[in-house]
């Protein structure tokens, strides 16, 4: 758990998943909410280093 998680309400609704962007080929491990499909998270996520947008895929 960490510093964030004691203001949000922890992270027991999020699922970690791990991704790489298709862009610069990055890859992360991204907190998703359990109630989210991954392709509606991708559809507004984007890479901080490329900027691409709907770029990730699951590893």
């Amino acid at each position: 758990m960490g510093f964030k998680d004691l203001f949000v309400g922890g992270n027991s609704e999020n699922i970690p998943v791990k991704v790489q962007c298709t862009g610069c080929q990055r890859i992360t491990v991204v907190k998703i909410p359990s109630n989210k499909p991954f392709q509606k998270w991708n559809e507004k996520a984007s890479c901080s280093h490329c900027n691409a947008t709907n770029c990730w895929q699951k590893v």
